[in-house]
């Protein structure tokens, strides 16, 4: 649905004694995962076939309000304007650190459900569009690819 499900994901499993003391940990289809050291800010959903991952390297949201969408929060953790804020907020000489008591702090703009429901359906039909474009595209060089192959044999 969103464009970020195009991030690779390197899962790691654990002993289950270990990973069932970190219970509170675990994370649940539609959470929001939140980059706080490195590239900081940058945040996905977690989907169906990440439900009950276990998320320590990352700051974990969860939408709890019936007003909230979390499809919407996410977009809105990626916008430029959150990153930026992230990155002004954010600590460390070598790599950026966001705190996740800076992260509480973020004021975010929350329009009615309707009108996050619509933001996010449209920027998610925006995604998909560059989808099909960058398909079209790689599609195109292979096809030049072969055309060049063919003249100069």
């Amino acid at each position: 649905m969103i464009g970020l499900s195009r991030i690779r994901v390197r899962l790691i499993f654990l002993d289950p004694d270990f990973a069932n003391s970190y219970e509170n940990r675990k994370l649940k289809v539609n959470d929001i995962v939140t980059v706080h050291t490195g590239d900081v800010g940058v945040s996905s959903l977690i989907p169906e076939e990440l439900n009950g991952a276990i998320g320590f390297a990352t700051i974990n949201t969860r939408v709890i309000n019936e007003k909230v969408s979390p499809y919407y929060l996410v977009w809105y953790f990626n916008s430029k304007k959150f990153i930026n804020w992230c990155v002004n907020y954010s600590t460390g000489d070598g790599r950026q650190n966001l705190n996740l008591k800076d992260f509480n702090t973020a004021i975010i703009p929350l329009p009615c459900l309707e009108e996050q429901t619509k933001i996010a359906d449209f920027l998610s039909a925006i995604d998909q569009k560059i989808e099909v474009v960058a398909q079209q595209i790689e599609q195109a060089k292979t096809w030049k690819k072969g055309l060049l192959q063919q003249m100069f044999v």
